[in-house]
């Protein structure tokens, strides 16, 4: 049977997805994905996806409910005068096609506005997106506000369905994870780890490090890719200045297995993530869900983040950051059981299947 609920678009780069379908499954809808890469061509696979999704409507598809609108854009077009435009006002099109075959539409705000820019307005185009909504899912009530206060959007339309408990993996032990990743026992590895973009903050995470007392003992690890060029020349220098140090500094800029976030999760000690701007985090809660001690700004954003289950620094002040560190390393081990269990508390609050069934109900909801 052909599925009543389209999720757009497939992404595997986390089992978010994988594990949101599969519980909402189990709660009485048949879930299928649209997959945009059809083709090699990303302007071919725009076009193709309005005859797709009006034959995906003929087979029975009731629902779309769209996560990431990435897929969208149109490198080429960027920096061309009015076809600048062309992504969102395609975006747009595509939602108002869905409208008039009858489907009804549920977006997935993840963050208020793209992390990285995806249209040549991503605001207007949010604000634009409304009026083709039936119905809004947010991971956190701060998303839900800001949402609401942002662009006008009714709260009664809004769902708050946090993520589910991360999958923890403990098929190696600390001991064989940290040898992994060339840690001696006694080192209190401090890391960062996930997509390098700038707004994770990784460059302020290195200068704090690099500005620290010498008397401070610490072992480096970052794992992950930065994919703009002058960030990771920027963040290649920084690591190296650590390391000039004398302290045990890596990084390299790529891709990481599964084996790899698991052995870092498994061997770290402390995971800083320097948000700039955020809406919510897959990357905290995992580093929760591991139980780590994790240094986090005090951004409105994570205000449903227990205090007990992170260190929290002003992200107003210039050393709020360099303070946090400094702190913990000074009163390590002290606190770190206490807040593992807190954060563990709050990553696994929510079960997938409480997940699967709050968010089949905004389906039926939004029908």
């Amino acid at each position: 049977m052909a599925p009543r609920v389209l999720i757009s678009p497939q992404n595997t780069e986390n089992p978010y997805l994988t594990l949101l379908s599969d519980a909402v499954r189990h709660h009485g809808e048949s879930i299928g994905y649209f997959n945009f890469r059809v083709t090699k061509s990303q302007s071919l696979n725009i076009a193709l996806a309005f005859p797709r999704l009006a034959w995906a409507r003929c087979r029975g598809a009731r629902t779309l409910n769209v996560h990431w609108v990435y897929m969208f854009h149109l490198a080429w077009a960027t920096s061309l005068p009015v076809v600048k435009h062309l992504s969102r006002w395609l975006f747009l099109a595509w939602l108002a096609w869905a409208k008039l075959w009858r489907l009804s539409v549920i977006y997935t705000w993840h963050d208020v506005v793209p992390l990285n820019a995806v249209f040549d307005d991503d605001r207007r185009c949010r604000q634009q997106m409304v009026r083709f909504l039936d119905g809004v899912i947010t991971i956190t009530p701060a998303a839900k506000a800001e949402i609401v206060s942002q662009f006008s959007v009714s709260p009664d339309v809004i769902s708050v369905i946090p993520e589910g408990a991360p999958v923890v993996k403990h098929e190696r032990s600390r001991e064989d994870a940290r040898a992994a990743m060339g840690l001696r026992a006694d080192d209190i590895a401090i890391g960062a780890y996930g997509h390098i973009d700038p707004y994770k903050g990784v460059d302020d995470t290195l200068r704090a490090l690099s500005d620290l007392s010498s008397t401070h003992s610490f072992a480096l690890r970052i794992l992950g890719e930065a994919r703009d060029p002058h960030l990771a020349e920027a963040l290649h220098h920084d690591v190296a200045r650590i390391e000039s140090a004398g302290r045990d500094a890596r990084w390299d800029n790529r891709r990481f297995t599964d084996e790899e976030l698991a052995d870092f999760l498994i061997g770290m000690d402390i995971i800083v993530i320097a948000f700039r701007y955020i809406t919510n985090s897959a990357t905290m809660r995992m580093a929760c869900a591991y139980g780590k001690t994790v240094i986090i700004p005090d951004l409105p954003a994570l205000a449903d983040t227990p205090r007990d289950a992170a260190v929290w620094y002003d992200a107003s002040s210039p050393t709020g950051l360099r303070d946090a560190i400094t702190h913990v390393l000074e009163s390590w081990p002290q606190g770190r059981d206490a807040r593992a269990a807190a954060a563990q508390g709050w990553a696994n609050a929510w079960s997938w299947d409480a997940v699967g069934a709050a968010t089949a109900d905004a389906y039926r909801r939004a029908r």
